[in-house]
């Protein structure tokens, strides 16, 4: 355990008990600290988790520019700097390649609008364009009883292989909104009017009984004058969704956010209460909530309409390439972001979605005949698309 421990402190990346590895960094100061004889130190001492480690120095030494980084080879396997005119010669074939890869057009197809279906055709391209086995189990495969789960699952199936197909042809999801007006839901998903797109994915996954993560629920006590906080309860739901909802109302506008932050959130309230813990009577008058989430698949749920206002918040949420969470099955497992479902601010619903390591943005086009999908290229292009994933994000998915 100590072993562990000290290989955390070495690359200043803060481990929970219960979620495992969060992300929680300065990251250009911790990727600058490592040198070539540090990192083969390491991986020598802990082989283990030298995997998480190239990962993080992989995906973000690029953006750094650190050559002996952006490699994205193991670490020990440097090669002498090259000169200036073979670095150029690379640059042109990098640069042919791209616009080789411009050309491509995706290997999947896409669900055309039908009557404001925007949030519906969006969501459920992010959820099933890319194969995940807990996508697969939890919903396209798991046995279900009540005759109308069935006939949602074999539709969503239907709607699965259209969408990994080639053929472009119009289908759109009105046989799923007619399946959609037998279930008992607040919000009206079988109409054609407007709906948010987080709302519709909680309905779907909820009625599914996708289930997959653990939910950690702590609640800590404050007696007036006192700066310590007291633990009085501690709750764990092994059923628990994998979508994790952020509030953006009460964040600042003007600080940026990592997404993945999120996995573990803390709400403190002003409450008076009284309770008894082993056999201490006490009288607290704040109450602090922290939950965490460990799941194998993450769906964060940036809700950012505010609701006293209707007002649309911008507020900034950097989506990172990769994160790590506790599983049950493994001690942590590395995440990728496969795609995120963007608000255009104006009732309308678009996303980007990874398909074979590119990124391709998507609009059902309402107006127009059949769907829009078009190449975007690499992570650092689809951050800068139009909505903005980064601004307008409102469902990112890490699987």
């Amino acid at each position: 355990m100590s072993q562990e421990r000290s290989f955390y402190d070495l690359i200043e990346y803060k481990i929970d008990p219960d979620i495992g590895l969060c992300v929680d960094l300065v990251w250009d100061k911790t990727v600058a600290i490592f040198s070539d004889k540090r990192i083969k130190r390491m991986l020598r001492i802990f082989p283990v988790e030298s995997v998480v480690l190239l990962y993080l120095l992989c995906s973000w030494g690029r953006k750094l520019k650190l050559e002996w980084i952006r490699t994205q080879s193991y670490l020990d396997d440097y090669k002498e700097e090259v000169s200036e005119n073979e670095k150029k010669e690379k640059e042109k074939e990098k640069e042919k390649e791209k616009e080789k890869e411009k050309e491509k057009k995706p290997d999947f197809s896409a669900l055309a609008y039908t009557g404001n279906s925007c949030y519906m055709d969006s969501t459920l391209l992010a959820l099933l364009t890319v194969p995940n086995e807990y996508v697969t189990e939890q919903i396209l495969q798991s046995e279900k009883t009540n005759k109308h789960a069935v006939k949602l699952q074999k539709e969503l199936n239907n709607i699965t292989k259209k969408i990994r197909g080639k053929e472009r042809d119009r289908f759109t999801v009105t046989q799923l909104r007619f399946l959609l007006k037998f279930f008992d839901t607040t919000q009206p998903f079988y109409k054609t009017a407007e709906q948010d797109a987080g709302e519709f994915l909680m309905f779907l996954l909820g009625e599914l009984n996708m289930h997959i993560a653990t939910l950690y629920t702590y609640t800590y006590g404050l007696v007036k004058g006192e700066t310590t906080e007291i633990l009085t309860s501690k709750i764990i739901d092994r059923k628990a969704s994998p979508i994790v909802t952020v509030h953006t109302k009460d964040l600042d506008p003007d600080t940026t956010y990592h997404v993945a932050h999120f996995v573990k959130q803390k709400d403190t309230a002003e409450l008076e209460w009284k309770t008894t813990l082993d056999g201490v009577s006490y009288s607290f008058n704040k109450r602090i909530q922290v939950t965490k989430v460990a799941s194998p698949y993450f769906i964060f749920y940036v809700q950012r309409l505010n609701t006293d206002t209707q007002k649309f918040l911008y507020t900034t949420f950097m989506p990172d390439e990769v994160m790590f969470s506790r599983t049950e099955k493994k001690r942590f497992t590395c995440l990728h972001l496969s795609a995120i479902v963007v608000h255009t601010g104006r009732a309308h619903y678009t996303a980007v979605i990874k398909k074979d390591g590119v990124w391709y943005w998507y609009n059902d086009n309402p107006g127009g005949y059949t769907f829009a999908l078009k190449y975007i290229g690499s992570y650092e292009d689809m951050l800068s698309t139009k909505p903005s994933p980064v601004k307008q994000g409102t469902l990112y998915f890490y699987s």
